[in-house]
């Protein structure tokens, strides 16, 4: 599909690492084409079904090429170029957010939420007018 031109000034130049494996890249290519010529193909996991994506268009329109590049979730790949050291891994299903565990005043016996303690400043405000 994507091959690298074999031009000895092209020569793989940069250093990313692709799951964990350190792979070659050059200098102006971009994550997704390193993936493609790598044969990683599958760039992520749709969150709501599962379903296996790889980049498609690479100009940036469908997203499918979406990965996670130096922790940052959802980048689209064909529009960034590598840079030396860069970590890039694939994003696989939904997200998870980790939620506050609700203290037991947040909410009444009923089942009712209550209203939350006054903020530090607005106490200050309701003493001064005392």
């Amino acid at each position: 599909m994507f091959r690298k031109l074999q031009d000895p000034s092209l020569a793989d130049t940069l250093q990313i690492t692709v799951d964990g494996e350190a792979v070659g890249a050059m200098e102006g290519e971009t994550v997704a084409g390193v993936l493609m010529r790598r044969a990683v193909l599958l760039t992520r996991q749709t969150p709501v079904s599962g379903m296996l994506r790889a980049p498609y268009c690479m100009m940036g329109v469908c997203f499918e090429c979406l990965a996670v590049v130096d922790g940052i979730a959802s980048v689209q790949t064909c529009l960034t170029t590598v840079r030396d050291g860069m970590c890039v891994e694939r994003q696989r299903g939904r997200r998870t957010v980790e939620l506050e565990v609700c203290s037991g005043r947040d909410f009444t016996e009923d089942g009712e939420r209550e209203a939350a303690p006054p903020r530090e400043d607005e106490a200050v405000r309701d003493e001064k007018k005392i």
